[in-house]
């Protein structure tokens, strides 16, 4: 079975203004904000950024396709595969995040590499909110179909580990195998990286993925 490379990732971030966005605080109608390289530059992308509400919040927005690595064939295997010593009876269950930048710098991580088992420094992972078929429209739908839509959400309570106040977030993965949520564990099945965006003391981050099959 080809599992066709279509995934996108998008993630968004709650919370109050922050002080440097004073000057684009309480606009008439939402504002999109553009961070991250410029045109021209090494990981630009014009979909990278925040929408600044009338109200004063701000909702960061990241749209971006991953990669899957060469672990999810082995994850797949092992849950096709009835009955043997090594048969996996959970399917993708945890979000897991890093700091690891490899090779690159915070702004420009290094590119995901389908031969990794885990991300480079994994800080955290939490077990997935939801699973929700797509219909062809895009609609969830109680009919399983080849599109998949994975939710995980985190919140103020789930202690993510901040350092200097802050968790310079560079890499995402989704975990699956036998439910664990120690980090460096069970399977990986796919990764990205993007330019750091630093989660924060009563922010809350929810990641949507959609798998197409």
């Amino acid at each position: 079975m080809a599992i066709e490379k279509t995934e996108a990732i998008a993630y968004r971030d709650w919370r109050g203004i922050r002080g440097d966005l004073v000057a684009v605080a309480s606009p008439k109608e939402p504002v999109f904000i553009h961070v991250g390289p410029v045109e021209g530059q090494e990981g630009y992308d014009p979909k990278q950024g925040f929408f600044v509400f009338p109200e004063g919040d701000f909702e960061t927005v990241i749209d971006k396709r991953n990669l899957i690595v060469n672990d999810a064939s082995i994850l797949m295997s092992r849950r096709m595969h009835p009955g043997a010593a090594t048969t996996l009876t959970g399917g993708i269950n945890a979000l897991a995040i890093g700091t690891g930048v490899g090779t690159g710098t915070t702004q420009v991580p290094q590119a995901a590499d389908p031969t990794l088992h885990t991300l480079r420094n994994e800080i955290y992972r939490k077990l997935v909110s939801s699973w929700t078929y797509l219909d062809i429209n895009g609609n969830a739908t109680a009919t399983p179909t080849n599109v998949l839509q994975i939710t995980t959400t985190f919140t103020n309570a789930d202690g993510i580990p901040l350092t200097n106040g802050a968790a310079a977030i560079v890499e995402m993965a989704l975990m699956g195998g036998d439910i664990n949520t120690a980090a460096n564990n069970t399977i990986m099945y796919n990764m990205t990286t993007f330019p750091v965006w630093n989660y924060q003391s009563g922010q809350a981050l929810t990641v949507i993925w959609t798998l197409t099959f």
